[in-house]
Protein backbone atom coordinates (compact mmCIF):
# COMPACT_ATOMS: atom_id res chain seq x y z
CA UNK A 1 0.00 0.00 0.00
CA UNK A 2 1.25 3.73 -0.53
CA UNK A 3 0.74 6.31 1.61
CA UNK A 4 -2.48 7.95 0.06
CA UNK A 5 -3.32 8.89 3.53
CA UNK A 6 -0.29 10.64 4.80
CA UNK A 7 0.04 12.89 7.87
CA UNK A 8 -4.13 12.70 7.69
CA UNK A 9 -6.02 11.88 10.71
CA UNK A 10 -8.43 8.85 10.38
CA UNK A 11 -10.69 7.69 12.97
CA UNK A 12 -12.53 4.75 13.28
CA UNK A 13 -15.48 4.04 15.16
CA UNK A 14 -16.53 0.40 16.50
CA UNK A 15 -13.47 -2.44 17.71
CA UNK A 16 -15.56 -4.73 16.21
CA UNK A 17 -14.68 -7.17 13.21
CA UNK A 18 -14.87 -4.13 10.44
CA UNK A 19 -13.57 -1.84 12.76
CA UNK A 20 -10.40 -3.47 13.43
CA UNK A 21 -10.29 -4.30 9.76
CA UNK A 22 -10.47 -0.43 8.80
CA UNK A 23 -7.67 0.76 11.39
CA UNK A 24 -5.77 -1.42 9.65
CA UNK A 25 -5.98 -0.77 6.66
CA UNK A 26 -6.16 3.08 7.44
CA UNK A 27 -2.38 2.21 8.98
CA UNK A 28 -1.20 0.76 5.88
CA UNK A 29 -2.44 3.48 3.71
CA UNK A 30 -0.18 5.71 6.22
CA UNK A 31 -2.77 7.42 8.16
CA UNK A 32 -2.31 8.45 11.54
CA UNK A 33 -4.69 6.46 13.47
CA UNK A 34 -7.33 6.23 16.37
CA UNK A 35 -9.65 3.56 17.26
CA UNK A 36 -12.56 4.00 19.69
CA UNK A 37 -14.71 1.78 20.86
CA UNK A 38 -17.36 2.51 24.26
CA UNK A 39 -17.19 -1.10 25.68
CA UNK A 40 -14.08 -2.15 27.54
CA UNK A 41 -14.89 -5.94 27.79
CA UNK A 42 -12.26 -8.47 27.63
CA UNK A 43 -13.40 -9.56 23.89
CA UNK A 44 -12.68 -6.13 22.81
CA UNK A 45 -9.41 -5.79 24.43
CA UNK A 46 -8.17 -9.16 23.19
CA UNK A 47 -9.41 -8.27 19.32
CA UNK A 48 -7.70 -4.60 19.62
CA UNK A 49 -4.17 -5.96 20.84
CA UNK A 50 -2.37 -6.28 17.43
CA UNK A 51 -3.42 -2.81 16.33
CA UNK A 52 -2.28 -1.23 19.65
CA UNK A 53 1.12 -2.49 18.95
CA UNK A 54 1.30 -1.92 15.38
CA UNK A 55 1.02 2.11 16.09
CA UNK A 56 -2.76 2.25 16.03
CA UNK A 57 -4.17 4.69 19.26
CA UNK A 58 -6.79 2.56 21.13
CA UNK A 59 -9.06 4.10 23.25
CA UNK A 60 -11.80 2.20 24.85
CA UNK A 61 -15.15 2.55 27.27
CA UNK A 62 -15.31 5.59 29.33
CA UNK A 63 -11.65 6.65 27.62
CA UNK A 64 -13.10 6.33 24.30
CA UNK A 65 -16.47 8.57 24.90
CA UNK A 66 -15.17 11.45 26.40
CA UNK A 67 -11.93 11.71 23.83
CA UNK A 68 -11.35 15.08 23.10
CA UNK A 69 -10.11 15.09 19.88
CA UNK A 70 -11.10 15.21 15.86
CA UNK A 71 -10.34 13.98 12.72
CA UNK A 72 -9.88 14.62 9.19
CA UNK A 73 -11.65 11.30 8.29
CA UNK A 74 -14.37 9.16 10.71
CA UNK A 75 -14.66 5.65 9.68
CA UNK A 76 -17.52 3.94 11.05
CA UNK A 77 -18.25 0.57 11.83
CA UNK A 78 -21.54 -0.66 11.03
CA UNK A 79 -22.36 -1.47 14.81
CA UNK A 80 -22.38 2.17 15.61
CA UNK A 81 -25.49 3.93 15.56
CA UNK A 82 -25.74 7.59 14.92
CA UNK A 83 -27.31 8.53 17.93
CA UNK A 84 -24.84 6.85 20.17
CA UNK A 85 -22.30 8.54 22.18
CA UNK A 86 -19.46 7.87 19.32
CA UNK A 87 -21.82 8.45 16.49
CA UNK A 88 -22.93 11.68 17.96
CA UNK A 89 -19.02 12.81 18.61
CA UNK A 90 -19.06 12.16 14.82
CA UNK A 91 -21.53 14.38 13.59
CA UNK A 92 -20.16 17.06 15.88
CA UNK A 93 -16.71 17.29 14.48
CA UNK A 94 -18.20 18.65 11.36
CA UNK A 95 -15.46 16.06 9.20
CA UNK A 96 -16.70 13.14 6.44
CA UNK A 97 -17.69 10.22 8.06
CA UNK A 98 -18.00 7.74 6.05
CA UNK A 99 -18.94 3.59 6.47
CA UNK A 100 -16.51 0.83 6.83
CA UNK A 101 -17.65 -0.69 3.39
CA UNK A 102 -17.41 3.09 1.47
CA UNK A 103 -13.91 3.51 3.11
CA UNK A 104 -12.86 -0.36 2.15
CA UNK A 105 -14.38 -0.03 -1.31
CA UNK A 106 -12.53 2.78 -2.03
CA UNK A 107 -9.28 0.66 -2.14
CA UNK A 108 -10.91 -2.60 -4.35
CA UNK A 109 -9.80 -2.09 -7.43
CA UNK A 110 -12.18 -4.97 -8.46
CA UNK A 111 -15.82 -4.92 -10.25
CA UNK A 112 -17.99 -5.31 -6.83
CA UNK A 113 -21.88 -7.28 -7.43
CA UNK A 114 -23.06 -6.20 -4.00
CA UNK A 115 -26.58 -7.60 -2.77
CA UNK A 116 -28.78 -6.23 -0.08
CA UNK A 117 -32.38 -6.79 1.26
CA UNK A 118 -34.50 -7.63 4.19
CA UNK A 119 -34.11 -11.57 3.57
CA UNK A 120 -32.10 -13.91 1.35
CA UNK A 121 -28.82 -12.17 1.38
CA UNK A 122 -26.30 -14.18 2.79
CA UNK A 123 -27.83 -17.46 0.80
CA UNK A 124 -27.64 -14.83 -2.68
CA UNK A 125 -24.03 -13.87 -1.79
CA UNK A 126 -22.98 -17.37 -1.83
CA UNK A 127 -24.83 -18.63 -4.26
CA UNK A 128 -23.77 -16.04 -6.66
CA UNK A 129 -19.93 -16.64 -5.39
CA UNK A 130 -20.43 -20.49 -6.04
CA UNK A 131 -21.64 -19.38 -9.25
CA UNK A 132 -18.82 -17.41 -9.99
CA UNK A 133 -16.10 -19.52 -9.44
CA UNK A 134 -17.47 -22.15 -11.26
CA UNK A 135 -17.63 -19.98 -14.66
CA UNK A 136 -13.20 -19.80 -13.45
CA UNK A 137 -13.57 -16.29 -11.87
CA UNK A 138 -11.71 -15.91 -9.02
CA UNK A 139 -14.29 -14.53 -6.46
CA UNK A 140 -14.30 -13.39 -2.71
CA UNK A 141 -17.42 -13.11 -0.98
CA UNK A 142 -17.11 -10.22 1.51
CA UNK A 143 -19.13 -7.32 3.19
CA UNK A 144 -21.98 -8.89 5.92
CA UNK A 145 -21.03 -12.16 5.57
CA UNK A 146 -18.55 -12.26 7.82
CA UNK A 147 -15.33 -10.32 5.86
CA UNK A 148 -14.71 -6.82 6.40
CA UNK A 149 -14.61 -5.02 2.72
CA UNK A 150 -11.64 -3.03 4.99
CA UNK A 151 -9.52 -6.51 5.21
CA UNK A 152 -10.37 -7.67 1.18
CA UNK A 153 -8.59 -3.93 0.69
CA UNK A 154 -5.93 -4.50 2.87
CA UNK A 155 -4.50 -8.49 1.51
CA UNK A 156 -5.27 -6.63 -2.14
CA UNK A 157 -6.03 -10.92 -2.97
CA UNK A 158 -5.64 -11.54 -6.99
CA UNK A 159 -9.68 -11.49 -8.14
CA UNK A 160 -11.84 -11.20 -11.15
CA UNK A 161 -14.72 -9.74 -8.93
CA UNK A 162 -15.84 -8.82 -5.78
CA UNK A 163 -19.56 -10.34 -4.38
CA UNK A 164 -20.57 -8.35 -1.41
CA UNK A 165 -23.33 -8.81 1.59
CA UNK A 166 -24.32 -5.20 2.26
CA UNK A 167 -27.03 -4.86 5.61
CA UNK A 168 -28.87 -1.46 6.03
CA UNK A 169 -26.57 -0.59 8.73
CA UNK A 170 -23.11 -0.74 6.14
CA UNK A 171 -25.26 1.39 3.84
CA UNK A 172 -25.44 4.58 6.18
CA UNK A 173 -22.75 7.27 5.02
CA UNK A 174 -21.75 5.26 1.95
CA UNK A 175 -21.22 8.03 -0.34
CA UNK A 176 -18.93 6.63 -3.19
CA UNK A 177 -19.36 3.54 -2.68
CA UNK A 178 -19.61 2.34 -6.52
CA UNK A 179 -20.72 -1.20 -7.62
CA UNK A 180 -21.14 -2.61 -10.75
CA UNK A 181 -23.83 -4.04 -10.22
CA UNK A 182 -26.53 -4.38 -7.36
CA UNK A 183 -29.44 -6.34 -6.46
CA UNK A 184 -32.57 -5.35 -3.96
CA UNK A 185 -34.27 -8.80 -3.16
CA UNK A 186 -36.85 -7.48 -0.83
CA UNK A 187 -38.26 -4.62 1.84
CA UNK A 188 -39.68 -6.31 4.75
CA UNK A 189 -39.67 -4.46 8.53
CA UNK A 190 -36.53 -5.19 10.31
CA UNK A 191 -33.97 -2.93 12.35
CA UNK A 192 -36.96 -0.33 13.03
CA UNK A 193 -35.12 -0.11 16.47
CA UNK A 194 -32.43 1.47 14.65
CA UNK A 195 -34.00 3.26 11.28
CA UNK A 196 -37.47 4.17 12.92
CA UNK A 197 -39.72 3.74 10.31
CA UNK A 198 -40.19 1.50 7.27
CA UNK A 199 -39.88 4.80 4.88
CA UNK A 200 -36.42 5.50 6.64
CA UNK A 201 -35.67 1.76 6.58
CA UNK A 202 -36.70 1.96 2.79
CA UNK A 203 -34.41 4.51 1.76
CA UNK A 204 -31.33 3.51 3.19
CA UNK A 205 -32.04 0.27 1.44
CA UNK A 206 -32.03 2.62 -1.73
CA UNK A 207 -28.88 4.32 -1.35
CA UNK A 208 -27.02 1.13 -2.98
CA UNK A 209 -29.15 1.53 -6.01
CA UNK A 210 -28.45 5.26 -5.67
CA UNK A 211 -24.52 4.49 -5.64
CA UNK A 212 -25.01 2.41 -8.76
CA UNK A 213 -23.07 4.73 -11.96
CA UNK A 214 -25.93 5.69 -14.80
CA UNK A 215 -26.18 2.62 -17.02
CA UNK A 216 -25.13 -0.17 -14.50
CA UNK A 217 -27.14 -3.29 -13.70
CA UNK A 218 -29.68 -2.65 -10.92
CA UNK A 219 -31.76 -5.97 -10.08
CA UNK A 220 -34.98 -5.50 -8.07
CA UNK A 221 -37.94 -7.54 -7.23
CA UNK A 222 -40.45 -6.26 -10.03
CA UNK A 223 -43.21 -5.52 -7.18
CA UNK A 224 -41.17 -2.94 -5.65
CA UNK A 225 -41.01 -1.31 -9.10
CA UNK A 226 -44.52 0.10 -7.91
CA UNK A 227 -42.92 2.51 -5.12
CA UNK A 228 -42.01 6.06 -6.72
CA UNK A 229 -39.07 6.00 -4.21
CA UNK A 230 -37.59 2.70 -5.55
CA UNK A 231 -38.84 3.83 -9.11
CA UNK A 232 -36.71 7.26 -8.40
CA UNK A 233 -33.61 5.53 -7.27
CA UNK A 234 -32.94 3.02 -10.55
CA UNK A 235 -33.68 6.38 -12.78
CA UNK A 236 -30.79 5.73 -15.64
CA UNK A 237 -30.12 2.58 -14.26
CA UNK A 238 -30.42 -1.01 -16.35
CA UNK A 239 -33.22 -2.42 -14.31
CA UNK A 240 -33.79 -6.26 -14.32
CA UNK A 241 -37.01 -7.57 -12.57
CA UNK A 242 -37.61 -10.93 -11.16
CA UNK A 243 -40.38 -12.44 -9.44
CA UNK A 244 -42.11 -15.44 -8.02
CA UNK A 245 -45.61 -13.75 -8.24
CA UNK A 246 -48.05 -15.54 -10.45
CA UNK A 247 -49.98 -12.71 -13.01
CA UNK A 248 -46.39 -10.16 -12.42
CA UNK A 249 -44.44 -9.52 -15.78
CA UNK A 250 -41.06 -9.83 -15.32
CA UNK A 251 -37.30 -10.37 -16.40
CA UNK A 252 -37.19 -13.47 -14.80
CA UNK A 253 -40.07 -15.32 -13.51
CA UNK A 254 -40.15 -18.39 -11.67
CA UNK A 255 -43.90 -20.18 -12.48
CA UNK A 256 -45.24 -23.91 -13.32
CA UNK A 257 -42.14 -25.50 -11.74
CA UNK A 258 -39.33 -23.73 -13.62
CA UNK A 259 -37.60 -20.74 -13.97
CA UNK A 260 -38.01 -18.32 -16.93
CA UNK A 261 -36.18 -15.68 -19.06
CA UNK A 262 -37.44 -12.83 -21.32
CA UNK A 263 -35.44 -13.30 -24.68
CA UNK A 264 -34.75 -10.33 -26.87
CA UNK A 265 -38.31 -10.84 -28.62
CA UNK A 266 -39.86 -9.95 -25.61
CA UNK A 267 -41.22 -13.84 -24.73
CA UNK A 268 -40.42 -15.91 -22.20
CA UNK A 269 -37.94 -18.99 -22.35
CA UNK A 270 -37.57 -21.48 -19.61
CA UNK A 271 -34.15 -22.09 -18.21
CA UNK A 272 -34.32 -24.06 -16.16
CA UNK A 273 -36.86 -26.70 -13.87
CA UNK A 274 -37.53 -26.16 -10.48
CA UNK A 275 -36.63 -29.68 -9.56
CA UNK A 276 -33.34 -29.62 -11.11
CA UNK A 277 -32.31 -26.80 -8.42
CA UNK A 278 -30.34 -27.74 -5.11
CA UNK A 279 -32.72 -25.08 -3.17
CA UNK A 280 -36.30 -25.29 -2.36
CA UNK A 281 -39.22 -22.83 -1.77
CA UNK A 282 -40.49 -19.62 -3.38
CA UNK A 283 -38.22 -16.87 -1.63
CA UNK A 284 -35.04 -19.31 -2.49
CA UNK A 285 -36.30 -19.04 -6.29
CA UNK A 286 -36.32 -14.97 -6.04
CA UNK A 287 -32.71 -16.06 -4.59
CA UNK A 288 -31.46 -17.71 -7.93
CA UNK A 289 -33.00 -15.19 -10.13
CA UNK A 290 -31.31 -12.68 -8.93
CA UNK A 291 -28.17 -14.67 -9.01
CA UNK A 292 -29.00 -14.95 -12.59
CA UNK A 293 -29.06 -11.38 -13.29
CA UNK A 294 -26.15 -10.41 -11.37
CA UNK A 295 -24.15 -13.27 -13.05
CA UNK A 296 -24.98 -11.72 -16.51
CA UNK A 297 -23.82 -8.09 -14.96
CA UNK A 298 -20.26 -10.13 -14.31
CA UNK A 299 -19.91 -11.54 -18.08
CA UNK A 300 -21.42 -15.13 -17.51
CA UNK A 301 -24.03 -15.75 -19.11
CA UNK A 302 -27.33 -18.15 -18.31
CA UNK A 303 -25.98 -20.75 -19.86
CA UNK A 304 -23.09 -20.90 -18.16
CA UNK A 305 -24.59 -19.92 -14.90
CA UNK A 306 -27.32 -22.69 -14.45
CA UNK A 307 -25.34 -26.08 -13.85
CA UNK A 308 -23.50 -24.28 -10.68
CA UNK A 309 -27.18 -24.07 -8.93
CA UNK A 310 -27.65 -27.99 -9.03
CA UNK A 311 -25.24 -28.79 -6.57
CA UNK A 312 -24.58 -25.45 -4.80
CA UNK A 313 -26.05 -26.48 -0.88
CA UNK A 314 -26.72 -23.20 1.63
CA UNK A 315 -24.79 -22.15 4.58
CA UNK A 316 -25.61 -22.86 8.02
CA UNK A 317 -28.21 -22.24 10.27
CA UNK A 318 -30.59 -21.61 7.37
CA UNK A 319 -33.40 -24.37 7.77
CA UNK A 320 -30.98 -26.59 8.34
CA UNK A 321 -31.41 -30.30 9.51
CA UNK A 322 -29.16 -30.74 12.34
CA UNK A 323 -30.91 -34.32 13.68
CA UNK A 324 -33.40 -36.59 13.20
CA UNK A 325 -34.55 -38.39 17.05
CA UNK A 326 -37.22 -40.55 17.95
CA UNK A 327 -39.21 -39.40 14.99
CA UNK A 328 -38.77 -35.22 15.88
CA UNK A 329 -36.78 -33.64 13.35
CA UNK A 330 -34.46 -30.35 14.59
CA UNK A 331 -34.64 -27.36 11.99
CA UNK A 332 -31.86 -24.88 13.00
CA UNK A 333 -32.94 -21.67 11.38
CA UNK A 334 -31.25 -19.75 13.63
CA UNK A 335 -30.44 -16.62 10.65
CA UNK A 336 -34.10 -15.62 11.09
CA UNK A 337 -33.81 -12.70 12.47
CA UNK A 338 -37.23 -10.48 11.87
CA UNK A 339 -40.46 -11.92 11.27
CA UNK A 340 -40.78 -11.79 7.81
CA UNK A 341 -38.01 -14.57 7.90
CA UNK A 342 -40.31 -16.93 10.21
CA UNK A 343 -43.15 -16.88 8.24
CA UNK A 344 -41.39 -18.34 4.87
CA UNK A 345 -39.63 -20.33 7.46
CA UNK A 346 -42.99 -21.97 9.06
CA UNK A 347 -44.40 -22.21 5.37
CA UNK A 348 -41.53 -24.14 3.61
CA UNK A 349 -41.39 -26.63 6.27
CA UNK A 350 -45.02 -26.52 7.93
CA UNK A 351 -47.80 -29.00 6.63
CA UNK A 352 -51.13 -26.85 6.62
CA UNK A 353 -53.41 -27.15 9.30
CA UNK A 354 -51.18 -30.14 10.91
CA UNK A 355 -49.73 -27.65 13.41
CA UNK A 356 -46.84 -30.03 13.98
CA UNK A 357 -44.18 -27.47 14.91
CA UNK A 358 -42.73 -26.51 18.13
CA UNK A 359 -40.85 -23.30 17.54
CA UNK A 360 -38.14 -21.82 18.72
CA UNK A 361 -38.39 -17.88 19.40
CA UNK A 362 -37.30 -14.93 20.52
CA UNK A 363 -34.25 -12.62 21.36
CA UNK A 364 -33.80 -8.79 20.69
CA UNK A 365 -36.73 -6.98 19.96
CA UNK A 366 -36.10 -5.06 16.47
CA UNK A 367 -38.89 -2.93 17.03
CA UNK A 368 -41.28 -4.67 14.09
CA UNK A 369 -44.54 -5.61 14.33
CA UNK A 370 -45.33 -9.03 15.16
CA UNK A 371 -48.87 -9.62 14.34
CA UNK A 372 -48.07 -10.62 10.54
CA UNK A 373 -47.13 -13.98 10.99
CA UNK A 374 -49.63 -14.99 13.70
CA UNK A 375 -52.03 -16.43 10.56
CA UNK A 376 -48.92 -18.94 9.98
CA UNK A 377 -48.57 -19.21 13.80
CA UNK A 378 -52.14 -20.50 13.83
CA UNK A 379 -51.93 -22.86 10.66
CA UNK A 380 -48.45 -24.82 11.77
CA UNK A 381 -47.53 -24.39 14.89
CA UNK A 382 -48.44 -26.42 18.08
CA UNK A 383 -46.46 -24.35 20.87
CA UNK A 384 -44.16 -21.31 21.02
CA UNK A 385 -41.14 -21.69 23.07
CA UNK A 386 -39.82 -18.24 24.24
CA UNK A 387 -36.66 -16.77 24.99
CA UNK A 388 -34.97 -13.58 25.29
CA UNK A 389 -35.02 -10.12 26.58
CA UNK A 390 -38.47 -9.54 24.29
CA UNK A 391 -40.72 -12.72 24.84
CA UNK A 392 -42.84 -10.79 26.69
CA UNK A 393 -43.37 -8.89 24.02
CA UNK A 394 -44.04 -12.00 21.70
CA UNK A 395 -46.29 -13.94 24.34
CA UNK A 396 -48.49 -11.35 24.12
CA UNK A 397 -48.80 -10.95 20.44
CA UNK A 398 -48.49 -14.88 19.47
CA UNK A 399 -50.35 -16.50 22.29
CA UNK A 400 -53.90 -14.87 21.54
CA UNK A 401 -53.35 -17.74 18.44
CA UNK A 402 -50.91 -20.51 20.11
CA UNK A 403 -50.17 -21.65 23.16
CA UNK A 404 -46.66 -20.27 24.03
CA UNK A 405 -44.39 -20.74 27.02
CA UNK A 406 -41.09 -18.74 28.27
CA UNK A 407 -37.98 -20.17 28.95
CA UNK A 408 -34.49 -19.05 30.54
CA UNK A 409 -32.06 -21.08 27.88
CA UNK A 410 -31.88 -23.02 25.22
CA UNK A 411 -31.49 -25.81 26.93
CA UNK A 412 -34.66 -25.40 28.88
CA UNK A 413 -36.52 -24.42 25.21
CA UNK A 414 -35.19 -27.75 23.48
CA UNK A 415 -36.66 -29.88 25.88
CA UNK A 416 -39.53 -28.81 26.06
CA UNK A 417 -40.05 -28.53 22.75
CA UNK A 418 -39.32 -31.88 22.07
CA UNK A 419 -41.14 -32.98 24.83
CA UNK A 420 -43.89 -31.30 23.16
CA UNK A 421 -44.15 -33.18 20.03
CA UNK A 422 -42.49 -36.20 21.18
CA UNK A 423 -42.99 -39.53 18.29
CA UNK A 424 -43.67 -36.95 15.40
CA UNK A 425 -42.83 -33.66 14.39
CA UNK A 426 -40.58 -30.76 13.97
CA UNK A 427 -38.47 -28.55 16.66
CA UNK A 428 -37.91 -25.39 14.63
CA UNK A 429 -34.93 -22.61 15.72
CA UNK A 430 -36.91 -19.73 14.01
CA UNK A 431 -36.06 -16.40 16.20
CA UNK A 432 -37.97 -13.54 14.33
CA UNK A 433 -35.20 -11.50 16.68
CA UNK A 434 -31.38 -10.50 17.13
CA UNK A 435 -29.08 -12.64 18.91
CA UNK A 436 -27.34 -10.44 21.02
CA UNK A 437 -29.24 -10.33 24.53
CA UNK A 438 -27.92 -14.56 24.99
CA UNK A 439 -25.70 -15.22 22.26
CA UNK A 440 -22.55 -13.59 19.75
CA UNK A 441 -24.36 -13.75 17.15
CA UNK A 442 -27.05 -15.97 15.30
CA UNK A 443 -24.64 -18.66 14.57
CA UNK A 444 -23.34 -18.88 18.34
CA UNK A 445 -27.41 -19.08 18.72
CA UNK A 446 -27.26 -22.00 16.56
CA UNK A 447 -24.76 -23.43 17.87
CA UNK A 448 -25.89 -23.32 21.20
CA UNK A 449 -29.21 -24.89 19.55
CA UNK A 450 -27.06 -28.31 18.00
CA UNK A 451 -25.71 -28.94 21.60
CA UNK A 452 -28.81 -28.91 23.53
CA UNK A 453 -30.33 -31.20 20.91
CA UNK A 454 -27.10 -33.36 21.17
CA UNK A 455 -28.37 -33.97 24.76
CA UNK A 456 -32.19 -34.75 24.35
CA UNK A 457 -32.58 -38.22 25.36
CA UNK A 458 -33.58 -40.88 23.14
CA UNK A 459 -36.85 -41.75 23.25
Amino acid sequence: MNNRLANQRIVVMGAGASGVAAARLALSLGGKVTLLDSSDQEAVCRRVVGLAESGVEVLLGRQADAWPGSADLVVVSPGVAADSVLGRKAGAWGRPVVSELAFGGRYCPWPMLAVTGTNGKTTTVEMLTHCLRHAGLRVEAAGNIGLPLAEVAWRQPELDVLVVEVSSFQLENIYDFAPQAAALLNVTPDHLSRHGDMATYLDIKLALLRALAPGRTAVIRADLMSNPAVASAVVGRRVVTFTAEVGVDADFRAVDGAVWRRDPAGSHQQIVAEEDLSVRGRHNLENVMAVLALAEAAGVTVEQAVPSLRDFRTGAHRLQTIAVRGGVQFIDDSKATNVDALAKALRQVGQADQADIALIAGGVDKGCELDEVLPDLRQYVRKVFLLGSCRERLAASWGRVVPVETCDSMAEAVAKAAACVAGGGKVLLSPACASQDMFTDYAHRGACFAEAVSNVPPT
